[in-house]
């Protein structure tokens, strides 16, 4: 862990999915992001603070493989508006439905770390 709370990600590492699931592996990392190089398709972004451990061999997110497009985020040294990952593509667009399901597992998730730092366990799944 660096010294402002972020966890130390290791290019190379392999990432995981809080269900097991296999994303790729690091190819780039940044202040508040890293790159998941994906074999045969395209890399993508995910933010630092969804990291739950990291280890030189691997990194786990805090999430489960469905829930995967929820997490993405833009390349971060892309700073003009022009930037592919933030422009609304409207074929891609998430129902309100299942945004407002997502955002319920996402706090039920949050809750139950809450819980288990609380207890000192971890998830108190």
């Amino acid at each position: 862990m660096t010294s402002t709370g972020v966890p130390d990600i290791t290019p190379g590492a392999k990432v995981v999915t809080s269900d097991g699931a296999s994303l790729g592996s690091v190819a780039d990392v940044r202040d508040t992001a890293f790159k998941v190089d994906v074999r045969m398709a395209r890399d993508y972004w995910l933010g630092r603070d969804y990291v739950t451990e990291s280890s030189t061999a691997q990194v786990t997110m805090g999430f489960s493989r469905p829930d995967l497009n929820a997490y993405k985020v833009g390349d971060p040294g892309h700073t003009t508006m022009t930037d592919p990952a933030q422009e609304p593509r409207g074929d891609m667009a998430v129902p309100e439905e299942q945004q407002i399901e997502q955002r319920r597992r996402m706090e039920e998730q949050l809750e139950r770390q809450r819980r288990g730092i609380r207890t000192g366990r971890g998830d108190d799944t």
